[in-house]
């Protein structure tokens, strides 16, 4: 292998990596209650286990065919996006982390759910609360220097389920995201972050937003957190969060009720 082509590789696994490592902490909690899983004649985990074979399988079909066999039988895209699709993230981390699925596999399997999720798009939201008046309104980022999504699109869908107006910008320049963020009223900006390269450019992003706006808090998500207990200091950011409550508790302190999911179930 030559050269370019080895580094090409390293940066590639390094982004692969990124999106997978993610994936374990993907901003949503675990449902303790599996009967949010209930679908006749199958248990979660048997759901759970059909559904990682199809996500992974080298047919794109097999996956589409059991999400349809899923919907017809009752089982609502929203507990498909905000029950299953985390719960298949974390696994193909843990997958990833342990050695037990190839590079290909977890790549394949990541890719499927972000396709599910931006086929949607996140109509899988609970209609009623993103008809009413929003509580608040957040802007939310993965800049162009990061590799996933898949963690800030379910984010999102839980934070409009809850009532909150939710601005997206993925991939986006530096420019950009200030550009658009200041455009609205925003009570938030957040900026969904995996990689502990990018902390420098995380720190300028969040600076630039700062100057813009300084009344508006910065959020920061993502597995980036886990850079040391000063990483709000060194990156400049107001808060951090790791899931919806954590937003929620941050804009409106007295609303979370650890005990209720996102559809109020």
């Amino acid at each position: 292998m030559s050269e370019h082509g080895y580094f090409q590789n390293a940066k590639a696994v390094s982004s692969l990596n990124a999106v997978a490592m993610h994936a374990l902490r993907v901003l949503v909690r675990q449902p303790s209650d599996h009967t949010l899983l209930a679908h006749p004649g199958l248990s979660g985990d048997q759901i759970h286990a059909r559904l990682l074979a199809v996500v992974t399988a080298a047919d794109s079909a097999e996956f589409a065919s059991m999400i349809s066999a899923l919907t017809s039988r009752g089982v609502s895209h929203q507990i498909i996006a905000n029950t299953h699709v985390p719960q298949l993230a974390r696994t193909l981390g843990q997958a990833w982390a342990d050695g037990t699925m190839s590079f290909a596999q977890v790549s394949i399997g990541c890719a499927r759910l972000q396709g599910y999720l931006r086929q949607k798009g996140l109509n899988w939201c609970d209609d009623a609360e993103m008809r009413a008046a929003p509580k608040g309104s957040v802007f939310l980022a993965v800049p162009d220097f990061e590799q996933h999504t898949l963690g800030a699109t379910l984010l999102a869908g839980q934070l409009r389920a809850n009532g909150f107006s939710v601005t997206l910008a993925f991939h986006a320049p530096v420019e950009q995201i200030v550009k658009m963020a200041i455009t609205g009223q925003h009570n938030a900006f957040m900026i969904s972050s995996s990689c502990s390269e990018t902390l420098a450019l995380l720190g300028a992003t969040v600076q630039r937003l700062k100057h813009a706006q300084p009344a508006t808090p910065v959020i920061l998500g993502g597995n980036a957190l886990e850079q040391g207990s000063d990483f709000l200091l060194r990156t400049g950011a107001d808060h951090k969060a790791q899931c919806w409550q954590d937003v929620v508790s941050i804009l409106m302190p007295a609303s979370v009720n650890e005990n209720t999911d996102p559809f109020g179930r």
